[in-house]
C-alpha cells in the first residue's frame, strides 16, 4: 500500500494538468492557461486569490437563505411525488445542486428542479462529466486522436455547449445587478481581476465539480443511512434536538453537530465521489516511496477508494461507521483509536486542494 508523502511539483512547461503525464503534453501541447485546474503555478496562485473569498465561511454564512431556499423547493418536490413511485433521489439531488451553485454564482439558476427532467443543461453537465471519463480510457490506449469518431456526439459536444450556456449566463449578469451577493460579486471586486474568458472556465469547473460530486455525495449519505438503522435514528436525534424549526439551521449551527458531520466524513470515505487517484509529478532526482525509488517526471497518486477500503488504515474498513469520527473513539479503548483518519482526503492535499472543501 503506498503512502501519501509530500513532494514538491516539477515546473509545468507552459501549462500543464498536474495529474497529467508528461508524455501527453509532448504528444498533444499544452492545455488552456485560464482555468484553475490546468493553470501553472503562478497563474494558480492568482486565481486562487480571487475565488477563494468566495468560496470562505463568510460568503456561505451570507448565503444561508439560498441554500434554505433550494433545499425547501427540494423537500416540497419530494413531498409531491411521495407514495407514486420510486423516486430517483441523486437526479433530484442533481438539479439542486445545480440550481444552488448557478444562483450563488452569478444569480441565474437554470430552475431544474421545476422541470420534469431536469433541463437540457443539466444533460449538457451528464455528457461532460462521461466525456471526461471516456477521454481517460481513451487516452490509456492511444485512441484519444480518434475521439470525435469514438465519443458519442452528444458527449463529443458537451464541453462547447456548456460553456456557450455558462457564457450567456455570465455576460447577462455583467450587465444586471444580482438579489444576492453572488461570486461573481467577489470577482468583480479584486483589483486583478479575471478576464471574461477566465469568468468562463473557472465557473465551469465550480459549476462541474459541485454539481455532481455533490449529489452522489448526498445520494451515498441517504442510502447509508437507510442502510444503518442505528446510525440514522442517531442523526434524526441530533438534528431533531438541535432545531425547533427549519428556520433555526444555519451553516454555523450545522457545523456543530458531531455526528452529522460524522456521518457527511464517513460518507466520503466509504462512497468517495471521486475515488480515483489525484496524482502528482515526480521531483527532480527522483523519490523513494514506499522502499521504491520512482524516477522525477514520473506521476504517482494514491487510490482513494483502495485507501479508505485497506484494512490497515480502518478497522471494519467496509462498514459505515460514523462513530469513527467522534472525537470519543480516539481513546485508547476505542475499537477505531487507531483508524488513520488523515488517509482521507477526497478535496484533494496541498496548494491545489479543492476550494469548495467548505
Amino acid at each position: 500500500m503506498f503512502t501519501f508523502i509530500r513532494c514538491a511539483l516539477t515546473p509545468a512547461r507552459d501549462c500543464q494538468l498536474v495529474w497529467k503525464s508528461i508524455e501527453l503534453h509532448e504528444k498533444y501541447g499544452s492545455v488552456d492557461a485560464h482555468a484553475i485546474l490546468s493553470a501553472d503555478k503562478s497563474n494558480h496562485a492568482r486565481l486562487r486569490r480571487i475565488l477563494a473569498p468566495a468560496l470562505s465561511e463568510k460568503a456561505i454564512r451570507e448565503n444561508d437563505g439560498i441554500v434554505l431556499k433550494y433545499v425547501n423547493l427540494l423537500v416540497d418536490r419530494l413531498r409531491a411525488r411521495c407514495g407514486q413511485s420510486f423516486l430517483d433521489l441523486n437526479k433530484y439531488f442533481e438539479c439542486t445542486t445545480l440550481d444552488l451553485i448557478a444562483d450563488l454564482i452569478c444569480g441565474q439558476p437554470d430552475g431544474c428542479l421545476r422541470k420534469e427532467d431536469g433541463g437540457v443543461w443539466l444533460d449538457i453537465l451528464r455528457n461532460v462529466i462521461q466525456s471526461q471519463v471516456w477521454m481517460q480510457a481513451l487516452e490509456t490506449y492511444g485512441l484519444a486522436r480518434w475521439s470525435s469518431y469514438l465519443l458519442p456526439k452528444a458527449r463529443a459536444n458537451a464541453t462547447i455547449e456548456n460553456g456557450k450556456i455558462i457564457g450567456a449566463k455570465i455576460q447577462t449578469r455583467m450587465t444586471n445587478q444580482p438579489h444576492h451577493r453572488d461570486m461573481m460579486s467577489y470577482i468583480l471586486s479584486e483589483k486583478n481581476a479575471m478576464s471574461p474568458l477566465e469568468m468562463r472556465l473557472n465557473a465551469a469547473t465550480i459549476i462541474g465539480a459541485g454539481t455532481g460530486t455533490t449529489a452522489t455525495w448526498l445520494s451515498t449519505t441517504f442510502h447509508s443511512l437507510t442502510m444503518n438503522r442505528d446510525a440514522y435514528q442517531c442523526l434524526a436525534k441530533e438534528v431533531r434536538s438541535a432545531f425547533a424549526s427549519d428556520v433555526d439551521i444555519t451553516s454555523d449551527r450545522v457545523a456543530q453537530l458531531p455526528y452529522l458531520n460524522a456521518v457527511l466524513q464517513e460518507s466520503l470515505r466509504i462512497h468517495s465521489p471521486s475515488p480515483s487517484a489525484t496524482g502528482r509529478f515526480v521531483p527532480s532526482g527522483g523519490e523513494v516511496i514506499d522502499g521504491r525509488f520512482v524516477p522525477e517526471g514520473t506521476t504517482v497518486g494514491v487510490h482513494q477508494h483502495a485507501a479508505y477500503h485497506c484494512r490497515s488504515n480502518f478497522h471494519r474498513s467496509n462498514e459505515f461507521c460514523p462513530e469513527r469520527w467522534l472525537p470519543q473513539a480516539r481513546e485508547s479503548k476505542s475499537p477505531f483509536a487507531k483508524d488513520q483518519l488523515g488517509v482521507v482526503n477526497p478535496f484533494s492535499y496541498g496548494p491545489r486542494t479543492c476550494l469548495g472543501i467548505r
